[in-house]
């Protein structure tokens, strides 16, 4: 399996002018929050974020393998399978 590319992390001030209410439609910055939220210990928070981001990008492979360990972590193995699985499906 190739590597998952890393996308560059949206600077806050940058997530501050592109807005963050709900009515954003970037999956970066959903992601990015995501990725906060997880450092913050904040896991259903976080798995909301990412799962935001890859309703606007079903091809947002980071997102799903973020998502992938979050639904490990609170235990829906289930769940984590289906997000490694896509991730998988995306990048082979």
């Amino acid at each position: 399996m190739k590597a998952v590319l890393r996308r560059q992390r949206t600077p806050w001030i940058l997530l501050a002018l592109i807005g963050f209410s709900d009515g954003c439609y970037v999956p970066q910055v959903y992601h990015d929050r995501g990725v906060e939220l997880q450092r913050q210990g904040r896991w259903e928070a976080a798995i909301e974020q990412y799962s935001r981001a890859v309703e606007l990008d079903t091809k947002y492979a980071e997102a799903y393998m973020n998502r992938g360990g979050l639904w490990s972590e609170v235990g829906e193995y289930e769940k984590a399978v289906e997000d490694y699985t896509r991730v998988i499906e995306i990048d082979p």
